[in-house]
């Protein structure tokens, strides 16, 4: 994976022009998305630190090597640099395009149950997870094996988001409509008062 020249300099300047484009379409104001934008900004100056992502990358895929039916690529420290990250060539199909084709419902549940294995273990056990999911980063090898790659934007988890994601979680299984809208008003960052 090699970083393309300038990408680090120019998020700053990306954003200054989505911000007032967001601000117009969702009806917001300045005041409460200024730490959204903020940590978005922090998160993809992470993005390009390609030191952090190979020190992320070792630490996540160490504690979650012994999770069935995942893999992940090894990756090279004497080969990568702050612009270059090397690792494995991982044969597979990207996620995205898996979904397209044709595949047995038992296959499916079976990719869906690892995915989740994945993300529960990394939200209870580590207290991290996988923040960019998409299904570029996300490959469906054979045997129903999937492999994930790029830990450059890792969250962490704290408790209190943690206990709270496990109650909105207990609130869909039961159906429970009001637990649930307590529990996403408390996951937000929104300010309750109005403008």
């Amino acid at each position: 994976q090699v970083q393309y020249p300038g990408v680090s300099d120019s998020i700053g300047s990306d954003l200054a022009l989505v911000r007032p484009i967001a601000l117009r379409m969702f009806n917001l104001s300045s005041r409460e998305t200024e730490k959204y934008f903020r940590e978005v900004a922090e998160k993809l100056m992470e993005e390009t630190d390609y030191c952090l992502e190979l020190k992320r990358s070792e630490a996540v895929t160490a504690a979650c090597r012994h999770l069935p039916g995942v893999r992940f690529p090894s990756y090279y420290p004497q080969w990568s640099s702050e612009r270059i990250l090397t690792m494995d060539w991982m044969e597979g199909v990207h996620l995205g395009e898996f979904v397209k084709g044709h595949f047995s419902r038992e296959e499916g549940d079976r990719l869906g149950q690892t995915l989740w294995d994945f993300y529960m273990y990394q939200i209870h056990q580590l207290r991290l997870v996988h923040a960019d999911p998409h299904p570029g980063n996300i490959f469906a090898l054979s045997n129903n094996v999937i492999c994930l790659i790029d830990f450059g934007m890792v969250g962490v988890v704290d408790r209190k988001t943690r206990d709270d994601f496990v109650d909105l979680l207990d609130s869909i299984v039961h159906q429970n409509e009001i637990q649930a809208s307590e529990v996403l008003l408390k996951l937000t960052y929104w300010d309750e008062e109005p403008d």
